[in-house]
């Protein structure tokens, strides 16, 4: 081998003189496959699907609920249930104030005790003018006719002797005025007791009977009024009761505190009923024109702090303007998009937030990226 002195260097051998570098054959085949595996991985990044979303808040509401409304305008007395109570039917969740509609209730409660009281004495009347249609007193004196002509006759003949014995021995005055009284009286009798004989022989008894059934009538229509009327106020009496119409979990209620101004038909409690679940998004009218019904959507609670948890799934199920939210007309008039929940957590509280993604179309990466400035259909 030569070798030469260059200056102070140190000994030196030429480069034709040195043994060939040869790299290995797995470092060979490491690069090629590497080289490979980039340009696979390559192609499916850019022929994969990638989607496009768009991003909404929402929260969980029912899947059905029912309002309870005033029947009728009034002041708040007192509230009995709260936010998140469990209800069923027919229980008391507020009372108004009925304090002048009790006292009218009271005031038709009595009016109609008396008229009852009538009724009854009108139907005892007219049972006993079906027993006996003509009156007692009348039926007896037309009974005594003939003893009362006959104690004329008497009556009479005594009057004519007195009158002769004045005449013969001289009577006294007050003998005489005595028999003639006694005379008249019995006149009248016999008068009396043939005008009884004639109205029991006429219309009277019938014309009785008519005059007790038609009392009876009379009175039995005004406590007839007197009930319906009554039936009436106890109704007004319980329209001041707000009742659950139905068993659930009371979501919210408008009722705060007692004194406050109760309109009729305005909502006062909403009650979720049964446990079905669903997310109800806000969206724009500049977002709204993309979410289509069946879009599929993911979701995830806000009050999950772990991000890495896998988001819920769902699908649009309806798009429409949520009144509810606002009622003012603008360019950013609020849409609710109801998501049906297909996988998720099941035990999600009602009113919970969530942020959700709501996918508008899934394309390829290389598409993506031809199309990005164009819009999606």
């Amino acid at each position: 081998m030569m070798v030469r002195r260059l200056g102070d260097d140190r000994y030196r051998v030429e480069a034709p003189e040195l043994p060939g570098q040869v790299m290995p054959s797995w470092l060979t085949k490491l690069i090629i496959g590497a080289a490979i595996g980039a340009v696979l991985i390559g192609v499916l990044i850019l022929g994969g699907p990638m989607d496009e979303v768009v991003a909404i808040p929402g929260e969980v509401r029912p899947e059905r609920y029912e309002n309870v409304y005033p029947r009728l305008a009034g002041v708040l007395a007192e509230v009995t249930a709260n936010e998140g109570d469990t209800v069923t039917k027919g229980q008391v969740l507020a009372r108004l104030d009925d304090g002048e509609a009790r006292l009218q209730a009271d005031a038709l409660e009595a009016e109609l005790a008396q008229a009852e009281a009538e009724l009854a004495a009108a139907v005892a009347v007219h049972r006993r003018a079906q027993a006996a249609p003509e009156p007692s007193e009348l039926r007896l004196s037309a009974g005594d006719q003939d003893l009362l002509t006959q104690a004329l006759a008497v009556q009479r003949d005594l009057l004519k002797k007195i009158e002769e014995f004045d005449r013969n021995t001289g009577a006294s005055a007050l003998q005489v005025a005595d028999r003639r009284l006694a005379a008249i009286a019995a006149e009248l009798s016999l008068h009396r007791a043939q005008s009884a004989a004639v109205l029991l022989a006429g219309d009277l008894p019938v014309a009785t009977l008519a005059e007790a059934a038609a009392r009876e009538r009379a009175a039995a229509a005004r406590v007839e009024v007197l009930r319906r009327r009554l039936a009436r106020q106890q109704d007004t009496l319980a329209r001041h009761v707000l009742l659950a119409t139905c068993d659930g979990i009371i979501l919210g209620r408008a009722l705060r505190h007692p004194g406050e101004r109760v309109e009729q038909g305005e909502i006062a409690f909403r009650i979720a009923v049964g446990g079905g679940r669903r997310i109800s998004l806000t969206a724009g009218e500049d977002r709204i024109d993309r979410i289509h019904q069946g879009a599929l959507v993911r979701f995830r609670s806000r009050a999950n702090p772990d991000r890495l948890v896998p988001m819920s799934i769902g699908h649009v199920i309806s798009v429409a303007p949520d009144r509810e939210l606002s009622a003012a007309e603008s360019s950013t008039r609020p849409y609710a998009v109801e998501v049906a929940i297909d996988r998720g957590p099941a035990a999600l509280p009602y009113g919970s937030r969530v942020d959700a993604e709501v996918v508008i179309r899934s394309l390829p990466l290389w598409r993506r990226i031809l199309l990005r400035d164009r819009p999606s259909q």
